[in-house]
């Protein structure tokens, strides 16, 4: 999941004059002594630092997704400064005047970017982006743009991409903690009798209970999400055994095994190749030195202005893509990562452009006759 997160943070404010009477009389003529701290706006530069250098790959910087973290952690001083404050000295919490305040604070500002995002779907969007912009619009609306990611149920979905409002992920998170936490605290200062002990100790419990969870779901390849459906997608499909071909071995017709020879003569085993070795595997012994025909060399390749996604993702940058293993490319539909064609001689040929290594090859191709062309096909069909 990506780190972008909202600037928009809360400011040290007077809560608004309440015509409640204040806890003690002695209360009544006291001031907010939580006052605006100009310190904490260098603490919000250093964590949109750390987030901005995250995102740029800079590799002496893994680290700066915690940024988020920052923000986070200074919203919630923030907030439960000024709720303690004005509990402390008018003796309850305005709820209504505290979410319109963060109304009047967050809302402009995500209009604004709904409204541009909107424009940019009207102009410049693909016809199959349209449906997700239009439901990460309502999310984001809603300030439920987290769960809407979290429960998303397309696999496909999660590779492709991103929505131009993913980032409002931590914006959803921010109105929700506005919504239950000062709840929550007045809910806790009752049941202790106002004790602030009591209700310090339940807080740090709740924070414990958190981490803990979050531990016991941590996934080491990606710190920035537990596991996901993607996740385990990806674990189930590391145990199931390869497709067996159409035709294995000499079962093939004489078309389909002189589209074999074409496939490795014009170049195209030199990225799909055809079979590799596994390793020795502790975890599962049954996959250990076993060849597999995947049709890749699951390394990273320059493919050229044409397929580029315009996505960098680590060192892998907008026009570097791992090569997709062929098998069982005969029971797709569409091709390519962006499933831009159903048309296989078609999905061949959209792999020239500038910079990409498969000119070369795509060089040979057309250079085929109509006949090796089909057996090309009928080869790569029987996969």
């Amino acid at each position: 999941m990506h780190t972008t997160v909202s600037l928009a943070e809360p400011e040290a404010e007077q809560p608004e004059q309440s015509e409640q009477p204040a806890a003690r009389a002695g209360d009544r003529d006291r001031t907010p002594s939580f006052t605006y701290q100009p310190a904490l706006d260098g603490l919000r530069a250093l964590a949109v630092l750390g987030v901005l250098l995250y995102h740029a790959g800079v590799s002496w910087a893994p680290g700066g997704f915690l940024g988020v973290d920052a923000f986070f952690v200074l919203s919630g001083f923030l907030i439960t400064s000024l709720l303690v404050d004005e509990w402390r000295t008018r003796g309850r919490i305005d709820f209504r005047a505290f979410w319109a305040r963060r109304a009047r604070r967050l809302l402009p500002a995500l209009v604004l970017v709904v409204v541009a995002v909107g424009v940019y779907a009207v102009f410049v969007a693909r016809p199959d982006e349209l449906q997700r912009i239009r439901g990460d619009t309502f999310g984001s609306l809603l300030y439920v743009a987290n769960w809407r990611q979290l429960f998303e149920s397309s696999y496909f979905a999660k590779l492709a991409t991103p929505s131009p409002l993913r980032h409002t992920w931590s914006l959803g998170i921010e109105e929700q903690w506005y919504l239950v936490w000062p709840l929550a605290l007045v809910l806790m200062v009752r049941v202790t009798a106002g004790r602030r002990w009591a209700v310090i100790g339940i807080t740090i419990g709740l924070a414990f209970g958190s981490a803990a969870l979050m531990a016991a779901l941590f996934d080491s390849g990606d710190p920035t999400q537990v596991p996901s459906d993607v996740n385990a997608f990806a674990n189930f499909m590391r145990f199931l055994d390869q497709p067996i071909p159409l035709c294995p071995g000499t079962a093939c017709t004489s078309q389909m095994q002189s589209g074999s020879k074409i496939f490795v003569a014009i170049g195209c085993a030199n990225c799909h190749t055809p079979s590799l070795t596994t390793t020795t595997s502790e975890m599962a012994t049954g996959l250990s030195q076993v060849q597999a025909n995947l049709f890749s060399d699951l390394a990273l390749h320059h493919m050229g202005g044409n397929l580029a996604d315009g996505i960098t993702q680590g060192n892998a940058g907008p026009d570097q893509f791992r090569t997709a293993p062929l098998w069982g490319v005969g029971q797709r539909v569409f091709f390519l990562h962006d499933g831009r064609t159903s048309n296989m001689a078609q999905s061949i040929l959209e792999h020239e452009g500038s910079g990409s290594e498969a000119n070369r090859v795509i060089e040979n191709f057309e250079q085929l006759s109509r006949q090796d062309k089909e057996n090309l096909i009928l080869f790569l069909r029987s996969l």
